[in-house]
């Protein structure tokens, strides 16, 4: 099967599971996928790289909606970027469930992760439009492993997250 047009598909279990391998049109060397959190997100970022209007997201080659925590359709797509040779990048909530959901799609894809936009800076500039979290909210903090914490921008935003109990929802922020 050939998208060459990155038109946007939905692809059951039984299809993502048939997938072998995931190779791109052109030849380039470094092949990357950003998987987002949130549908809204990614029907914005998927339409503004198939119309070539944002540069910011050219250098993705393809964007996987994950839905949160990845369904099993999800999952085996991962695993075939993942083994294809992809570099992954990630979108998603600046909150510890946004968090929690990059380290678990680094755990499907077994390789790091490069988070977009999740950082002290992003949620400053969108604090004003935060919600408050729960204390079980920000309990889940716990469960976010020293190496997810690790990876650059996530300690201080964790941090910040941390500081005034508030989360930025992946829908208001702009990735252009």
């Amino acid at each position: 099967m050939v998208n060459a047009e990155g038109l946007i598909l939905g692809l059951p279990l039984e299809s993502a599971e048939k997938i072998e391998a995931i190779q791109l049109v052109s030849d380039k060397k470094e092949k990357t996928v950003l998987t987002i959190e949130n549908k809204e997100t990614f029907y914005a970022l998927a339409s503004a790289q198939k119309y070539f209007l944002c540069e910011n997201l050219s250098r993705y080659d393809c964007f996987l909606y994950v839905g949160g925590y990845s369904n099993r359709a999800a999952a085996a797509l991962i695993k075939t970027l993942a083994a294809s040779g992809f570099s992954f990048y990630h979108a998603g909530d600046l909150d510890p469930d946004g968090v929690l959901i990059l380290q678990h799609i680094q755990d499907i894809a077994g390789k790091p992760i490069t988070p977009l936009r999740m950082d002290a800076a992003t949620f400053d500039q969108y604090q004003v439009w935060a919600r408050t979290l729960t204390k079980p909210m920000l309990r889940q903090i716990e469960k976010i492993r020293e190496e997810t914490k690790a990876i650059p921008g996530l300690a201080d935003l964790l941090r910040r997250i941390e500081e005034t109990g508030l989360g930025v929802e992946q829908e208001i922020v702009d990735y252009r």
